[in-house]
């Protein structure tokens, strides 16, 4: 037998007392998103691609046209992330899967997170509040696992009117829930929105179920869910429409094979995620000036959680080669180099941020320093006029290497490293769009899941557009 109850929601900037009818399975009060998902087999098939984020929003894990080897991407809204996190900044994220009921049973059984840590890299944010995270790195706190995840496949075409639809996710950074509704072609408050009409009978939209992904019945996913409509008799879940943020940027990270096709499907792979505190920080762009003879060097870091890590401060004058100028802490975010007595020419720093208990070296940028100016360089010379893959520094070498390259115009990359049996065991460039200019990349003699290689021959691949190279390298221990 229903039971009618009065609860409270927040939407938009009002709280208001909504009356609903128990529904679902038995499975709490936060309608629609008031299902099991293991109760339906639709939600099933595709809850292991929405994660709780920070243990606040929801977010999901969506598939681009490049393949197996890109990035994975990450699509949330952070309206309720404090601070925002700003484009092209790189942050420390915590990803819970699986919390969700273990069984389809009233009472429901409570789950026991599995959290691990990303490192991610916002490439689109502030259209609608649409935010697409760039995963970078996957760590654990508390011991190795992998975990299957589902890259959610999509669709841009527009929605036929009264189109069946549904929608995962964690309202109010609960357990995991799924919820139905009703699409509608129209929308009287923008172009850029699918209202989905939720019936009385299934209840309100619950405070924070914002990045919900919404499903069409082929289970693509059509948008991402904004926010309600609070004045109407009924419940209308708004979701803002992939297609209306499709020009504003999305379209160049959902299709970066350049495709040009209007949906992909979803596939299926593991996250593997290693034991280990994050090792070394991620720097921001640098800046050098040259004033009175010293260089004054400032940087600054992704994040401030992390504390095992220093900096290093190289130095070339005149072209010649890098030396080591200083050895900081990783609280430093400036350095003051005192050039020779009498040099009167710029210099090429390079910041290496190194793990403190290992020495190993995880990121580098460099930037050129001029008299009276600050330029932060990703081509220290005249831009190339072709290809080019350098033999690798040092070589040979223990445990760590830099392999520099150079594009004679933006281009997608890709480098890995293999072993002599040609099978890759590190990819350290996936599919990224480059500019113009000498780049460098830094192997650190581990695998994709971060174990320590053999010493031996190996060899790195890069390719750039059509050109394709290959160099040996040699890991002495």
């Amino acid at each position: 037998m229903k039971t009618k109850m009065m609860f409270v929601m927040m939407c938009a900037f009002f709280w208001v007392v909504v009356e609903a009818q128990e529904a679902g399975y038995g499975f709490g009060q936060s309608s629609p998103l008031n299902k099991n998902i293991l109760c339906d087999p639709r939600y099933q098939k595709m809850a292991d691609g929405v994660v709780l984020v920070n243990q606040s929003v929801t977010g999901f894990f969506i598939k681009t046209t490049k393949g197996v080897d890109a990035p994975r991407i990450l699509m949330l809204r952070q309206h309720y992330i404090d601070p925002p996190m700003e484009l092209n900044k790189i942050y420390k994220i915590a990803l819970t899967f699986r919390y969700q009921s273990a069984t389809c049973e009233n009472p429901i059984t409570e789950p026991v997170r599995i959290t691990g840590n990303v490192l991610g890299r916002i490439v689109f944010t502030g259209f609608s509040d649409w935010t697409v995270v760039e995963i970078l790195y996957c760590w654990s706190d508390a011991g190795n696992f992998s975990i299957p995840v589902i890259d959610c496949g999509w669709n841009k075409r527009p929605m036929k009117n009264r189109e069946k639809v549904f929608y995962i996710g964690h309202p109010r950074a609960d357990i995991k829930k799924g919820g139905d509704g009703i699409a509608y072609a129209y929308s009287s408050a923008s172009p850029d929105v699918i209202p989905v009409f939720i019936y009385p009978e299934m209840g309100i939209v619950e405070d924070r179920s914002s990045g919900s992904p919404l499903f069409d019945q082929n289970f693509y996913v059509r948008g991402a869910l904004r926010g309600t409509d609070c004045f109407s008799d009924h419940q209308e879940a708004l979701f803002t429409r992939i297609t209306a943020a499709w020009e504003k940027g999305l379209g160049a990270i959902l299709d970066n094979g350049n495709t040009g096709v209007d949906s992909v499907e979803s596939t299926n792979s593991n996250m593997f995620f290693k034991q280990s505190q994050w090792p070394v920080a991620y720097l921001y762009p640098l800046a050098a000036v040259i004033s009175g003879g010293q260089a004054h060097i400032s940087w600054t870091v992704g994040w401030s959680a992390i504390s095992n890590y220093r900096f290093e401060i190289w130095r070339s004058l005149s072209g010649g080669v890098f030396a080591k100028v200083a050895d900081l802490s990783g609280s430093a975010t400036e350095h003051v180099d005192t050039l020779p007595v009498g040099y009167r020419g710029g210099a090429v720093y390079r910041v290496v941020s190194v793990n403190s208990i290992d020495s190993r070296f995880s990121f580098t940028q460099e930037v050129e320093a001029k008299v009276g100016t600050a330029t932060l360089v990703d081509n220290l010379t005249a831009q190339p006029t072709g290809y080019a893959l350098a033999q690798n520094y040092p070589n040979p070498f223990n445990l760590t290497t830099i392999i520099s390259y150079q594009l004679p115009a933006m281009e997608v990359v890709e480098l890995a490293v293999y072993n002599m049996l040609g099978q890759k065991i590190r990819s350290l460039i996936n599919g990224q769009t480059q500019s113009a200019g000498k780049h460098e990349a830094i192997w650190d003699g581990r695998d994709d899941y971060g174990n320590v290689v053999a010493g031996g021959m190996y060899f790195y691949k890069f390719q750039a557009g059509s050109f394709m190279a290959t160099r040996k390298m040699l890991l002495q221990k």
